[in-house]
């Protein structure tokens, strides 16, 4: 559709033949509302009678049938569309799973494998969430070894003792009032202008006068109304800065006692942190309590004060709760290796994970309780007897771990330290074959204690 210009000529009455640059066409009807006939097809016209601008539209068009056309092309592309969708949605509603040596297994929601093409596909449209999938399986798999291997690097340094914080003043400081602000002045009454007749002949004045004087006499009265409230504020106020003064002095009376109160509790914690035996077994079970260990650690533990040494047995976990298998992405990353670990390095990494919690555990003594100059350390695990098929508490190490010696490890390059090696420096008893692993041992006894 369009507007355009065009010539034409008259043949006969309501008919005229219109000449175009390529082709000839044949108007019936008055001007402004003709049918044209022409090898373009059939129009009807509607314009302004003298002016030559018309509207065209076209009666035989086959627009008709090309917008049939785009609208079944439309309704194709939609249906691609959704049957694109559908299988989209089809193959996101799957099962991943691992074989034993980490392929990748996917069902459809019956529990059918999915076929090569689909599988394709679901690559192609959730590659990156199958990867990390696969990620997420393989940390499962391997645990956090990290954490396994190097947990002495948590193991802090004897000097890093504790000390109690300083409760603050609950009590906030009173809010000094704010300041009024001045309400403004009444405005100076304007002054009545004299009428023409007293401007000319001087009638009127005395009631002119009488205007002007009861202008300003309500002036005075509003300003001296205005005086009185302002007077008022400021004397409230006054008294209200003279509480505030009063109240922020007794406040901060109660703040310094506060702060001496708690200066002298500080002094005395100090004291008793080196004495007061109940405080120091609530404080170092506190301290263990809040070890994060990997697995399952149990502790039982005694001061004796007099003696300035702790002694603690440890439940160690066994070699069993430890990652058997170990897992890397394949090369193609779309599966995972899955194999046993060696036998011998699964024995190196549960020696090392035990004896970094011995390290880090006997840190912690240390730290907590600044009084103890020894700590012996024994740690037991559950293991089957296979001449009785028993399961014993066998002690795997005991080892006497003294401060002086203790505060020789470099805690600042944790990382460079072997855990093994570093209880190996201390007095203990331990039976580890390279071949065989822990043996078991006779722990340290304590003094006085039976057995």
């Amino acid at each position: 559709m369009g507007f355009r210009f065009r010539r034409s000529l008259r043949i006969a009455p309501g008919i005229r033949l219109n000449f175009g640059k390529r082709s000839m066409s044949l108007s019936l009807g008055p001007r402004g509302a003709s049918v044209t006939i022409g090898g373009r097809g059939t129009h009807a016209n509607v314009g302004l009678p003298g002016t030559g601008l018309s509207y065209r539209h076209r009666l035989d068009s086959p627009g008709g049938q090309r917008r049939a056309e785009r609208h079944r092309a439309r309704e194709r592309r939609e249906q691609v569309h959704t049957e694109a969708r559908q299988r989209a949605a089809a193959l996101t509603d799957v099962t991943l799973a691992l074989g034993d040596r980490g392929e990748l297994l996917v069902t459809d929601r019956q529990g059918a494998p999915l076929s090569r093409a689909h599988r394709r596909l679901l690559w192609k449209q959730h590659g990156d969430a199958i990867t990390a999938w696969l990620h997420e399986r393989m940390d499962s798999i391997n645990g956090d070894v990290g954490l396994l291997a190097d947990i002495h690097l948590d193991t802090p340094a004897p000097d890093d003792a504790p000390h109690d914080i300083p409760a603050p003043f609950a009590e906030p400081a009173p809010e000094p009032p704010a300041t009024p602000s001045m309400a403004p002045k009444p405005a100076p009454p304007e002054q009545p202008e004299p009428g023409l007749l007293t401007r000319l002949f001087g009638l009127g004045e005395d009631a002119h006068a009488e205007r002007t004087a009861a202008a300003q006499a309500e002036h005075r009265r509003r300003y001296r109304a205005w005086l009185e409230r302002e007077r008022a504020r400021a004397e409230q106020h006054r008294r209200a800065v003279s509480r505030w003064q009063q109240a922020h002095a007794d406040w901060r009376r109660r703040k310094a006692a506060h702060e001496a109160a708690e200066a002298e509790r500080l002094r005395a914690f100090a004291a008793r942190l080196r004495t007061d035996q109940k405080l120091m077994e609530a404080l170092l079970a506190d301290a263990l309590d809040q070890l994060d260990w990997p697995r399952e650690t149990l502790v039982d533990f005694e001061i004796q004060p007099r003696m300035a040494s702790v002694w603690l047995d440890v439940d160690l976990p066994e070699i069993g709760d430890l990652p058997q298998r170990e897992a890397t992405l394949a090369k193609r990353r779309r599966r995972l290796l899955v194999k046993d670990k060696p036998k011998t390095r699964l024995r190196q990494e549960y020696a090392r994970h035990v004896h970094g919690i011995v390290l880090r555990m006997a840190g912690t003594v240390f730290a907590t309780l600044p009084a103890v100059e020894r700590v012996v350390l024994s740690g037991y695990s559950q293991r089957l007897d296979p001449a009785t098929g028993v399961v014993n508490d066998d002690y795997l190490l005991s080892v006497d771990f003294d401060r002086a010696g203790f505060a020789r490890i470099d805690f600042d390059a944790l990382e460079r330290v072997d855990p093994v090696a570093a209880v190996a420096a201390f007095p203990h008893r331990r039976r580890l074959l390279k071949r065989d692993g822990f043996r078991a041992i006779e722990p340290f006894v304590m003094p006085g204690s039976v057995g």
